[in-house]
């Protein structure tokens, strides 16, 4: 196979479990059919060590008896909740907020300030993320159509 990007197509990967023959998936142009479409998951893991940040992350320790404020992990599982429609990922690592909010914590942020100043103000301020970010999943929607993220 040549690395000229005209010729150069795609990429052939082979497994056989132990004691098992090889099936052989091809992918091209001609394909009609989305279910045979294969699909690769790589997971990279970087190893390195970053620069830490100068603020406290504040995620809970099992072992500390902290009660303010922090994030605890909790990994989502969609083969627990039955979703066979999702393709990838299977699970991810979802985080929640837990504890309590002493007023330092609670005006963190302008708006968080401002809230707490108000005498309207009928909910007290809880713990809640600072940032959310998007999951990008490959699905089968209701047509068994295979989706996945352009």
């Amino acid at each position: 196979m040549t690395r000229c990007p005209k010729s150069n197509l795609g990429i052939i990967l082979e497994v056989t479990p132990p004691g098992e023959h090889a099936a052989i998936v091809t992918s091209g142009n001609n394909s009609n059919d989305d279910a045979l479409v294969p699909v690769l998951e790589i997971r990279i893991q970087d190893d390195r060590k970053s620069r830490m940040r100068r603020t406290i992350p504040f995620d809970c320790d099992e072992n500390a008896k902290e009660t303010r404020c922090c994030r605890s992990p909790l990994i989502v599982n969609f083969d627990d909740f039955g979703w066979d429609w999702v393709v990838a990922p299977r699970q991810y690592e979802a985080f929640y907020c837990n504890g309590e909010c002493p007023y330092v914590f609670q005006t963190s942020t302008l708006n968080a300030h401002i809230v707490s100043q108000s005498k309207t103000a009928k909910v007290p301020l809880c713990c809640a993320p600072k940032k959310m970010s998007p999951l990008s999943m490959i699905y089968y929607n209701h047509d068994l159509e295979l989706r996945y993220p352009s």
